[in-house]
């Protein structure tokens, strides 16, 4: 009987190691696929606020949220925390709001608003995470609206008294939210936007000219301000520049 003994107790202390090498495997594998869907719950009323799919501990795949009274809000695609594709919120009788194309993170494509009855208000044009010019509005009834809007600009010559030469640049319909800037290339022959020094809707460039030189020069001047509706625009101008203090 002795040996029939240790034959059992060998053959159940075989089963248990196989038990626990199956149990580590299943272990290794759960943390290898770390895929799952992070959800978070209003307070008050329990229901479901988001839910983000995570990969890698990174957001992959949709994230969405939530009304309080359960609508879809948002919805947003990642990669590796990486926003991709196209960005919607949504009206809460589940209608577009806002659609929004990304490309590796950055706003890139026409981003789309739309009226609470689905019709599209407006077509904003972006590049690389940049507004760029061509933003398109249209009516409720889905007439395009004209925009008249225009940069202005006007100089104040005082080479006389300071050596300076200023120039004063505003839009015409005399919008104080407003963002000027000045096209210029950059050391590495690119260009770029710098902003230009605006207060209460006006924004100035100065110029110090010493006695006997003169500047003469092409500026390209931008403008980025929010429409009627509440929608980004850029518009641009150019300006001949032509100083001559001699």
């Amino acid at each position: 009987m002795k040996p029939a003994y240790i034959l059992l107790l060998i053959l159940f202390l075989f089963s248990i190691s196989c038990q626990q090498t199956l149990n580590n495997a299943n272990e290794l594998v759960e943390k290898q696929d770390s895929s799952y869907v992070k959800k978070a719950y209003f307070e008050k009323s329990g229901t479901l606020k988001s839910e983000i799919s995570v990969k890698n501990k990174m957001k992959n795949g949709p994230a969405k949220e939530y009304y309080a009274t359960g609508e879809l809000r948002t919805l947003v695609n990642y990669e590796n925390n990486i926003k991709v594709g196209e960005t919607i919120w949504y009206y809460q009788n589940g209608k577009p709001y806002r659609v929004t194309p990304y490309v590796n993170g950055m706003m890139d494509g026409i981003r789309k608003i739309y009226y609470e009855n689905g019709k599209l208000q407006a077509e904003i044009p972006y590049k690389n995470d940049e507004l760029i010019e061509g933003t398109i509005e249209y009516d409720v009834n889905g007439k395009k609206l004209d925009s008249k809007v225009k940069i202005v600009f006007k100089t104040q010559d005082l080479l006389k008294y300071s050596n300076e030469f200023i120039l004063d640049i505003s839009l015409s319909n005399n919008f104080k939210n407003v963002k000027f800037f000045n096209e210029i290339l950059s050391t590495s022959n690119k260009k770029i936007r710098i902003l230009i020094d605006t207060k209460k809707g006006t924004g100035k460039i100065v110029y110090n000219l010493p006695p006997g030189s003169f500047e003469m020069r092409i500026l390209k001047i931008y403008a980025e301000y929010n429409t009627s509706l509440g929608n980004p625009k850029l518009i641009s101008s150019s300006y001949n520049l032509a100083i001559d203090h001699r």
